[in-house]
């Protein structure tokens, strides 16, 4: 009998075994409706593991603190809720769109909110995140009244005193956006 030897070479690529994704940070005022953006979600994705979103499922939050709504209308205040084993899409062709997702915290509430979430990518391979929504205390409203053709003078002590009484921080200037 004859045995036959052969050598070669084996070139092995080892990751990380971190499934976790970056967290998807959201802002908003009490009582304001947050609105997913599908390109978060993919950025994310694409960013730590170089592959596409397929879509996404989520955790449903405390009911203490609000709902995730799908197609929300901000006006009529109505969507239907956000299931758990529902699949948003980044691709509106394939199911729910993931643009439609909102979360929508009950009245009055101030703090942050964590929406675990599970990210699918397009060969289905499954990565866990976090969507973390702070929802802020709104400041005051100020109502000025002028004429037509006639500036309006806005009040810096409104300004200030609002910010002081929302957040016992100093006012350094104020961004303004214009009316479209």
């Amino acid at each position: 009998r004859r045995v036959l030897f052969r050598s070669g070479n084996i070139e092995l690529t080892v990751r990380e075994d971190d499934d976790d994704l970056d967290d998807i940070d959201y802002t908003a005022d009490e009582d304001t409706p947050v609105a997913f953006d599908e390109d978060d979600f993919s950025d994310v994705l694409k960013d730590e593991t170089d592959e596409d979103l397929d879509c996404v499922k989520f955790t449903l939050p405390s009911s203490s603190k609000g709902k995730l709504h799908y197609d929300y209308d901000d006006e009529d205040h109505s969507g239907p809720e956000v299931g758990a084993d529902t699949k948003y899409y980044a691709d509106d062709d394939d199911g729910s769109a993931l643009d439609k997702v909102a979360f929508v915290p009950y009245p009055n509430f101030t703090g942050t909110v964590n929406i675990e979430y599970t990210a699918y990518d397009e060969d289905g391979h499954s990565y866990e995140g976090t969507v973390s929504i702070t929802v802020k205390e709104a400041l005051d409203t100020f109502t000025y009244t002028t004429g037509e053709d006639t500036p309006a003078r806005f009040d810096e002590d409104d300004f200030s005193d609002a910010l002081e009484d929302a957040s016992d921080k100093d006012l350094y200037y104020v961004k303004f956006t214009l009316p479209s």
